[in-house]
């Protein structure tokens, strides 16, 4: 079966209406399982994301959905902080090689 894991930030609830949207199409297909992560401000802790629990959650699944909350045409400050968690050390180590990733 296909873990799959939808991993948002939403600041008026819009993103997570289009991710609550998503994890029920990915449970809709057989063989595919979805979990869905918000990523919120408490999870920054001295302007870095800090949330091993998430972290770890990922590294399980066999592919990630990112989506996030817009301002002035970029990615919100949080969403932002979790990518660079994502990138050290995950990214030198491979621990995400060969994800499917996508983006909304």
């Amino acid at each position: 079966m296909a873990k799959l894991a939808v991993v948002f930030q939403s600041g008026k609830g819009h993103t997570k209406a289009l991710a609550d949207s998503i994890l029920n199409g990915i449970n809709s297909v057989e063989g595919a399982s979805g979990s869905l992560f918000e990523i919120r401000g408490q999870d920054i802790k001295d302007g870095r994301f800090a949330n091993d629990a998430l972290m770890g959650a990922l590294d399980t699944c066999d592919g990630i959905v990112f989506g996030c909350a817009t301002y002035m045409g970029s990615a919100s400050a949080i969403f932002k902080a979790f990518l660079e968690a994502a990138f050290l050390p995950r990214w030198f180590e491979q621990r995400w090689k060969d994800k499917m990733h996508r983006r909304y």
